[in-house]
């Protein structure tokens, strides 16, 4: 049997097309955080939030992070992380940010890089 060059290109070509069309395609998460080195310090942070209604949330997290946050995403962009797939954070970072709440601060999370308060804005392919 002789196989038709024109068919492989053909499949070749399909193959990319459906690779480039998927691209970005998988589950996502558009995050802020707050790194600090001290448990005790990420606790006050945390506790911060409880006495706020949810719609001052955003403004004082992008606040605080500029404030308090170690990572250069604090100092420009009050925590952002912008939107990121799977396996590209510390995994337990991810794991925090796929079991958060939308909108609400979680609890410290300690990471190999210090002590994390995320804010979760939106997951989306879970």
């Amino acid at each position: 049997m002789e196989i038709d060059p024109m068919h492989v290109i053909m499949a070749v070509a399909v193959i990319f097309l459906v690779a480039f069309l998927m691209k970005g395609q998988g589950p996502n998460i558009t995050a802020s955080h707050i790194l600090v080195k001290e448990e005790a310090t990420a606790k006050q942070i945390s506790e911060a939030f409880s006495q706020l209604k949810p719609e001052e949330v955003p403004e004082k997290f992008k606040q605080l992070a500029r404030e308090k946050s170690m990572c250069p995403s604090g100092q420009g962009d009050g925590g952002s992380l912008g939107t990121f797939g799977l396996n590209v954070m510390d995994p337990i970072f991810e794991a925090a940010c796929i079991k958060a709440q939308i909108g609400v601060p979680t609890e410290p999370v300690h990471t190999q890089f210090g002590f994390h308060i995320i804010l979760v804005h939106a997951r989306s392919g879970f």
